[in-house]
């Protein structure tokens, strides 16, 4: 975020996962810095997201002025571990306080298109594409099976 606030886009893009690059350059999304010409950014965790400790979730705050008053953001970025070092696959945000979490990768194409949407004020994803937001899905047995073997 810093090197996008200075106008370092070239050096913040290469900080993306090369199928994140790719994705993105292909989509037309160009890469902005989060919160005001002010903003502050704040990192708070960091915690892997898998045990072979080659994903990561990074935990940050923007804080920036609105109206006189301090205001917080929380943004988690998904980070994949690569052979030349920790790079950006996407992000976790929240469209609503009263929705979940919703994974977006930057290595997606439908994800990428529903950032770009966000970013320019639209919350809802463009009719016909798959929808993005992350489900936990119930196993179950066929009706005729009593027990799983």
């Amino acid at each position: 975020m810093e090197l996008l606030q200075s106008g370092n886009r070239l050096l913040a893009e290469n900080l993306l996962t090369r199928a994140a690059l790719t994705t993105t350059a292909k989509a037309g999304l160009q890469l902005e810095p989060m919160g005001g010409p002010t903003a502050k950014y704040k990192f708070v965790d960091t915690q892997y997201a898998t045990t072979k400790q080659n994903l990561a979730h990074v935990q940050f705050e923007i804080l920036e002025t609105v109206e006189g008053a301090e205001v917080a953001t929380d943004v988690t970025w998904m980070m994949r571990k690569q052979s030349h070092g920790w790079r950006v696959a996407g992000l976790l945000i929240q469209d609503s306080p009263d929705k979940a979490l919703d994974l977006l990768s930057f290595e997606n194409i439908y994800d990428v298109e529903k950032i770009k949407g966000i970013a320019a004020g639209d919350l809802e994803a463009n009719p016909g594409e798959p929808e993005t937001t992350l489900e936990t899905r119930q196993a179950t047995a066929p009706n005729d099976q009593k027990s799983l073997k």
